[in-house]
C-alpha cells in the first residue's frame, strides 16, 4: 500500500468516527427511540387515568368506556411507570428517560417536566373526548 492510500484510508476512518461521535450512532438512536415510546406511553397513561377519573374510578381501575393503554412499563427495563393522583388533584405519571426528554407535542391539558420526567394532567382542565371516527 502506497502512502497516499494509507493516508486516504485514516483521513476516511477518522472522517467516520467523526461522524458516529457527533450523531451517537445507533446505539444512540435506539435510546432515543426508546424514549420517544417512553413519552408516548406516559401520554396515553395520564389520558387513561383522566377518564377513569371523569368516570368516578380510582385510577389504577378499569372501565369499559376508557381503553386500557398499550403499555404501562418501561420498554428496556420493564418497570412500571409511576402514577399517581396528587393532593391537588393532578395526574402525575412519571418515567426515566435515558437522554434529555424526546420533542414531543404534549397536549395542552398536560405539563411536562424535563427535569423530573414527569407527565402532570391538570386537575380542572377540560375533559378528553373521544372523536368518533368515520370511514
Amino acid at each position: 500500500m502506497t502512502r497516499t492510500a494509507a493516508l486516504l484510508a485514516l483521513v476516511c476512518a477518522l472522517a467516520v468516527a467523526a461522524g458516529l461521535w457527533t450523531i451517537g450512532g445507533p446505539g444512540q438512536a435506539r435510546s432515543e427511540r426508546r424514549d420517544s415510546q417512553r413519552m408516548s406511553d406516559i401520554i396515553a397513561l395520564a389520558r387513561h387515568a383522566a377518564c377513569l377519573r371523569e368516570h368516578g374510578q380510582a385510577i389504577d381501575t378499569t372501565h369499559r368506556d376508557c381503553p386500557a393503554p398499550a403499555r404501562r412499563t418501561d420498554p428496556l427495563s420493564g418497570d412500571a411507570y409511576h402514577v399517581e393522583e396528587t393532593i391537588s388533584g393532578d395526574i402525575r405519571v412519571c418515567a426515566r428517560f435515558e437522554n434529555d426528554p424526546p420533542p414531543a407535542h404534549v397536549p395542552r391539558t398536560m405539563v411536562f417536566a424535563d427535569d423530573t420526567g414527569c407527565l402532570t394532567y391538570r386537575a380542572g382542565a377540560q375533559p378528553l373526548r373521544a372523536i368518533p371516527v368515520r370511514y
